[in-house]
């Protein structure tokens, strides 16, 4: 496998969190009121950010690892919206779902380089691609990576679009009433107890 394409992996931490930092904090948990034209799942910025953390160790990492230690495997695939949801997005710290993130990577990039020439050519089935090698999986994590880039990309413009955002600002008052309420001494023991579970 060529080293320049492994290389490629290690750009996109950066490259994630150059969009990233474009997104005002109050909005990282932002959704749009249409998704109409989003090249990716239906995330909002925060959650992008979770979900390649969770997609690189818990889908790629164990992917790779069985593509070139068992014969032929055949990974499941992971409901993306599923983990989302249990796994409380929304609720987590941005610079730790960076953090991590950054570190998977690292490791991804390590393992990767560590390959030999007949593990590139190990065969996995894949449910949604089929028959796939390693290096093809490759591939795969990279497409996945410019998918998210360019969710990125459309949720920043979607933000300059509503300008004075109309949809912003009604997304930031209903955010507001929902803290106000979390931080009620009746509301706040479940939300801990749910932000809890959800780790």
């Amino acid at each position: 496998m060529n080293a320049e394409t492994i290389a490629g992996l290690a750009t996109m931490p950066e490259a994630f969190e150059g969009v990233f930092r474009q997104i005002p904090a109050e909005l990282l948990d932002w959704k749009p009121e249409s998704w109409d034209g989003m090249p990716g799942e239906t995330f909002s910025a925060l959650e992008q950010a979770c979900h390649l953390r969770d997609i690189e160790v818990d889908g790629y990492h164990l992917r790779f690892r069985r593509m070139v230690g068992e014969d032929k495997p055949s990974p499941v695939s992971i409901d993306s919206y599923a983990l989302a949801r249990e796994r409380f997005y929304g609720g987590q710290d941005p610079a730790e779902a960076m953090a991590a993130f950054r570190r998977a990577r690292l490791w991804t990039v390590a393992m990767l380089g560590g390959l030999s020439k007949s593990d590139w050519r190990r065969l996995g089935d894949f449910a949604e691609y089929g028959s796939v090698t390693t290096a093809g999986l490759l591939h795969l994590l990279l497409s996945h990576d410019q998918q998210h880039l360019a969710c990125m990309q459309w949720l920043a413009a979607i933000q300059v679009e509503c300008d004075e955002p109309t949809a912003c600002s009604r997304y930031l008052r209903s955010r507001s009433r929902r803290m106000r309420l979390e931080d009620s001494p009746e509301i706040r023991p479940r939300v801990a107890s749910r932000s809890a579970a959800a780790r």
